[in-house]
């Protein structure tokens, strides 16, 4: 029997600690999902983000991505200005539709003060990856929206 992740902030289900990072709610929520993905056979999303401005700024994006993602999507703060999502029940395209669509409006929800990198991947049940592994591939992704 699966056990759904513990929500530790009900304001859009945000795990986005300022000094440590959630790296590893963020692996054992991954995990999770890729045993649902194999059950049930729902497609997931994952965005890798890098986000760039003022540390003071940087803090207030979390507060952007609610206005943006839907609630049900996953936020996590890995290091201090690299975030992930898990964006459950999310095709390709939606995964990619929601990265050009925080693109855009953290630019503009935050005066121009923040500019993003986001890497994409979509899982679906085909996918025969590790959480280390998917992670890897999505960071790669990143690195090409760099350039």
């Amino acid at each position: 029997m699966l056990t759904a992740p513990k929500i530790i902030d009900d304001k859009k289900r945000l795990r986005t600690n300022k000094k440590t990072g959630n790296e590893l709610e963020f692996f054992a929520d991954l995990d999770w999902e890729l045993k649902r993905l194999n059950r049930y056979g729902h497609r997931f999303s994952i965005l890798l983000i890098e986000v760039i401005g003022e540390e003071k700024e940087v803090d207030h994006f979390p507060e952007i991505v609610k206005k943006i993602l839907r609630s049900s999507d996953l936020l996590y703060r890995l290091t201090n200005g690299n975030f992930a999502a898990i964006l459950p029940c999310t095709h390709e395209t939606g995964g990619e539709c929601a990265a050009l669509r925080l693109k855009r409006e953290t630019k503009t929800l935050s005066n121009n003060k923040l500019n993003i990198n986001v890497g994409v991947i979509s899982i679906d049940i085909h996918t025969n990856k590790s959480a280390q592994e998917i992670y890897e591939t999505v960071k790669e992704d990143l690195f090409k929206d760099k350039r």
